[in-house]
């Protein structure tokens, strides 16, 4: 027996009527309850078109409006079907401050959900609109840096970022309020290359501020250090007749960098005691020895001795 056969003789039986019937009834009660009236909550996208370009949004209104409507179940059968969220887009103007109330936005729900749909209520029930002029501003970048050079190393410079400043974009009135940005923390605490890389500037809490750029370069660079001793020749600087000082050199010992290494010599420094009549005392005849003069990147410095001693030479009879 063929297969068309066998299903013409299934549908002639019992439990093939049985089917036809409840497949029929079936239809009928569905038609019947979706040509009914539910009562859902329907959400709507809201868009503001703003009057022009050099006017922005200085507050955040909702961009979602919730409606509870009530509809024939086709027309939300319809809409559930095809995911279709509606949009609707109030008339903004460029006064300052607006106020779209709860019968034009039930207005614009009506006209985004179609004549079937009744608006039984929508929330916010009032929306507030605040607008500013758009700006654009200037301001230095700040360095939000946790970095330290590994032992026998330091760092080249603390500006770790290629550039200084920043450009932010906003309301006007906002931007008053805003001297500098930062960005977010560069954390290296133990640096013994030269470490290149980007770093995000920290968010804007107010979402519609713009900044440009949102991220920047950062070039950390360390050069290697080694222990340096130099001794230097002591200057007085009295107004005694004549005096001797002992030591007469001090040791000046401190950190620089491999590439300094051979060019830092004694020249580079200036060693001085200062010694007056006045505030001589003779059973502690001492001076500080003063660093007048050190070259640029010599650093942790310290100096042996750091005192003098000096005795007041009498002058020779004739």
């Amino acid at each position: 027996m063929s297969k068309l056969r066998q299903v013409g003789t299934f549908f002639r039986s019992n439990k093939g009527v049985f089917l036809i019937c409840l497949s029929i009834a079936t239809i009928i009660w569905l038609f019947n309850e979706l040509s009914k009236s539910y009562t859902v909550n329907q959400e709507l996208q809201i868009e503001y078109i703003l009057p022009n370009e050099e006017i922005i949004l200085q507050n955040k209104p909702p961009v979602i409006l919730s409606t509870e409507v009530e509809a024939p179940g086709w027309d939300l059968l319809n809409r559930s079907l095809f995911n279709r969220t509606p949009k609707i887009s109030p008339v903004i103007t460029d006064a300052r401050d607006q106020q779209i109330g709860s019968a034009a936005l039930r207005d614009l729900a009506k006209q985004a959900l179609g004549i079937d749909y009744t608006i039984l209520d929508v929330y916010p029930s009032v929306i507030n609109i605040k607008l500013d002029n758009q700006a654009t501003k200037r301001i230095p970048l700040r360095v939000n840096a946790n970095v330290f050079a590994a032992p026998q190393y330091k760092l080249q410079s603390q500006s770790f970022v290629v550039q200084d400043s920043i450009t932010i974009i906003g309301s006007e009135s906002v931007l008053k309020e805003i001297t500098e940005w930062s960005t977010k923390l560069i954390d290296f605490p133990d640096v013994s290359a030269n470490i290149s890389g980007i770093v995000e500037l920290e968010p804007a809490l107010n979402s519609e501020l713009k900044l440009k750029p949102a991220k920047v370069d950062f070039v950390i660079r360390v050069e290697q250090i080694t222990e340096k001793e130099i001794r230097v020749p002591i200057s007085v600087v009295t107004d005694f007749d004549s005096l001797l000082i002992l030591p007469q050199e001090v040791r000046i010992i401190g950190n620089v960098s491999l590439q300094q290494f051979e060019a830092i010599t004694a020249d580079n420094f200036e060693a001085q005691v200062l010694i007056n009549k006045s505030a001589d005392t003779p059973l502690n005849r001492t001076a500080a020895i003063d660093i007048v003069q050190r070259p640029l990147g010599f650093e942790n410095m310290r100096i042996i001795p750091e005192i003098i001693q000096y005795t007041i030479l009498e002058p020779r009879d004739e």
